[in-house]
C-alpha cells in the first residue's frame, strides 16, 4: 500500500513553492539591479553633473586624474626630451572625436615632425612649453583663433597658417630650448616661435629639489615614475618587482580603455560604469603598490645601476634655498634668451608668454564654485607660485633689454565672468583658453607688425 505524500511535498505544491521562490528571487534581483543603477546614476552625476545615458563624452572626462605614480601610463622615456607621450598613438581627444593624435615624436599633433613647408607663402608657427601651451595648440587647431589672427595680420588665408605643437605636459626649461634646437637640426623651419611657460619652471623645480635632483633636469614628478619601471639590472627580486608593476599596469590600462570606449554591454548602464570604475581604482592601487615597492627597494640601496635612467643628483634634499631658486630663474631667463637669439639668427620671430595662474594673486575675485575647483591647501604648487612668480616677473625687464619680446598676461582673467580654471593646478576652461588664444594672438600680431 502506497503511503500518500504530505501535501507540502506534492508535485503541485513543490512547483508552486519553486515558482514563488523564483518570483521572489527575480523580484529581489530586479530591485537590487534598480538600486545599483540608481547608485550608478548618482555616482556619475556627482562626478560630472550630467545624466549618464545622455552624456557619453562626460564618461571620458570623469576618469581619475593622473598622479605621480601613474604618469607612466601615458608617458615614455625619451633620450633627448626626457619624456614624451606614446608616439603615433591616438590620444583621448581622438576618442572624443576631436581627431588629435600623438605624432611620431609623441606630441599632440596630427602632423609628423619635421613638417615640411607646403608652399613658400605658408607661415609656420611652433608652440613650446608645458601642458597649458600644448592645450592652447590643440584648442587652436579646432577653433582657429590664434591662426586667424596671424593670418589677418600677415595678409594670408587661415589655411596658410600652420601651428605645430612642440609642447608637452610637465615640460620646463631647458626642455623647450633643447626641443627647439633638436628639430631645427633636423631641418624644421619656423617663422614664429611662441613659448608659453613660467608655471612649471617655478613649481616643478621645487619638486626636483625635494628629491635631490638638479633644477636643470626634467620634472622629477614625471621622470621618477618612469624611472621606476624603465628597467633593472636583472636581479631576480628586482626583476620580479618590475614584472609585477608592468603586469598590473597592463590590467589597469586595459580596463581604463574599455571604460573610455563604452562598447561593452554593461557600460550602457550607469551601474556597469560605476562597477568598472571602482575596479579601475583597485587596479590603480595595485599598480601604485607595485611601483612603491620598487621605490622602497631603491631607497634601501645605493646601487644606482639598477636603473637605465640617470638623473643629475645635487646631493641635497629638502626645501629650496635661495640659491636653488636663483638657479631656476637664471635657467628660465637664459633659455628664453637663447631661443630668441637662435630664432632671430634664422630670420624668424620669438614670442615669450608667461601663463596666468590662480596661485599668483591678482585682482580677480573667485566665486565660491570656482574657488572650490581652482584652489587646494594641499597643492604642492601653491607655495612656490605665490613666492616665486613675482621673482620671475621681475626678470622680464632684463629679457626685454636683451631684445626678447615677452608678455606676462597674468591678470588676463581679472575682469572675466564665469569659471576660468578647471583644476587646482594650472589649466583653463574653454572660456579661459579663448582669452589666452586672443592674448597670444594680439601679442604675436604686434610682434609680426613690428610694434615695440
Amino acid at each position: 500500500m502506497r503511503v500518500p505524500l504530505p501535501p507540502s511535498l506534492a508535485p503541485k505544491a513543490l512547483l508552486k513553492r519553486a515558482l514563488r521562490f523564483l518570483a521572489l528571487l527575480g523580484f529581489n534581483l530586479l530591485l537590487f539591479a534598480l538600486l545599483l543603477e540608481a547608485a550608478g546614476l548618482v555616482y556619475f552625476f556627482e562626478k560630472t553633473q550630467k545624466l549618464y545615458y545622455t552624456s557619453p563624452l562626460a564618461a571620458n572626462r570623469s576618469l581619475p586624474e593622473k598622479t605621480q605614480d601613474t604618469l607612466v601610463e601615458s608617458f615614455r622615456v625619451h633620450p633627448y626630451f626626457g619624456f614624451v607621450l606614446q608616439p603615433s598613438r591616438l590620444s583621448e581627444a581622438e576618442r572624443q572625436r576631436l581627431r588629435v593624435r600623438q605624432n611620431n615624436h609623441g606630441f599632440d599633433d596630427p602632423r609628423d615632425l619635421p613638417f615640411a613647408r607646403r608652399h613658400p607663402d605658408e607661415l609656420l608657427v611652433g608652440i613650446f612649453g608645458g601642458s597649458v601651451a600644448s592645450n592652447l595648440a590643440v584648442f587652436d587647431a579646432r577653433e582657429g583663433i590664434l591662426a586667424g589672427q596671424l593670418a589677418a595680420a600677415t595678409g594670408r588665408e587661415p589655411e596658410d597658417v600652420t601651428i605645430l605643437n612642440f609642447a608637452q605636459g610637465g615640460y620646463k626649461q631647458p626642455q623647450q630650448v633643447l626641443i627647439y634646437t633638436f628639430f631645427r637640426s633636423l631641418g624644421q623651419e619656423l617663422d614664429l616661435v611662441i613659448n608659453v611657460d613660467g608655471f612649471n619652471e617655478m613649481a616643478l623645480t621645487q619638486l626636483n629639489t625635494l628629491k635631490g635632483i638638479d633644477v636643470g633636469m626634467p620634472s622629477a614628478e614625471h621622470v621618477w615614475s618612469l624611472r621606476k619601471v624603465v628597467g633593472s639590472a636583472g636581479k631576480g627580486e628586482d626583476l620580479e618587482r618590475l614584472l609585477m608593476a608592468r603586469t598590473s599596469w597592463r590590467a589597469h590600462k586595459k580596463l581604463e580603455e574599455r571604460i573610455h570606449t563604452r562598447e561593452a554591454w554593461e557600460l550602457k548602464f550607469a551601474a556597469g560604469y560605476m562597477i568598472d570604475r571602482t575596479w579601475l581604482r583597485v587596479l590603480r592601487k595595485r599598480f601604485q603598490k607595485s611601483v612603491l615597492a620598487m621605490a622602497e627597494a631603491e631607497a634601501s640601496t645605493h646601487e644606482e645601476s639598477w636603473f637605465y635612467l640617470a638623473d643629475q643628483a645635487t646631493g641635497e634634499r629638502g626645501p629650496e634655498t635661495g640659491e636653488r631658486i636663483r638657479e631656476a630663474l637664471d635657467l628660465w631667463q637664459s633659455s628664453s634668451q637663447m631661443m630668441h637669439t637662435l630664432q632671430k639668427q634664422s630670420g624668424g620671430h620669438y614670442l615669450h608668454v608667461v601663463q596666468p595662474n590662480q596661485y599668483h594673486a591678482t585682482e580677480r575675485v573667485f566665486d565660491v564654485q570656482e574657488k572650490a575647483v581652482a584652489f587646494s591647501e594641499q597643492s604642492p604648487y601653491r607655495g612656490p607660485i605665490a613666492e616665486r612668480y613675482p621673482l620671475l616677473l621681475a626678470r622680464i625687464p632684463e629679457l626685454e633689454r636683451a631684445g626678447v619680446a615677452i608678455r606676462a598676461p597674468v591678470d588676463l582673467f581679472d575682469d572675466a565672468d564665469g569659471q576660468m580654471y578647471v583644476d587646482s593646478c594650472c589649466h583653463y576652461t574653454a572660456a579661459g583658453k579663448v582669452l589666452l588664444a586672443n592674448a597670444v594672438g594680439e601679442a604675436a600680431t604686434a610682434l609680426l607688425e613690428g610694434a615695440p
